[in-house]
């Protein structure tokens, strides 16, 4: 995401915007993405903006290929809900077996 918002009266940026490569689902493997879905998850001060934007610019779908809003999505766009479903996306890259 790189809209900015304010709040409390200052204005925020998500920390997504200083490292947009590290929310790319072709970027980095396991650990990075799970780096970035914490850090989304936990650090963030936009998280509720984010999803609102997702939600607008995706009202039918999904994104393909990133993290967005604490959610990774594969290169087809499929949601990776849990952690397990991560992995094995991460398995079966390393495979070759999906696109990165």
């Amino acid at each position: 995401m790189s809209e900015s918002s304010t709040l409390s009266g200052r204005v925020s940026s998500p920390p997504c915007a200083s490292n947009p490569q590290a929310w790319e689902m072709d970027h980095g493997g396991l650990v990075d993405w799970l780096r970035s879905l914490g850090v989304c998850l936990s650090e963030c001060p936009l998280l509720a903006q984010c999803w609102a934007v997702r939600n607008r610019q995706y009202p039918a779908g999904h994104p393909a290929g990133v993290i967005w809003a604490g959610t990774a999505y594969t290169e087809t766009g499929r949601p990776l809900l849990t952690q397990g479903a991560l992995v094995e996306y991460g398995r079966r890259r390393e495979a070759g077996k999906v696109a990165a």
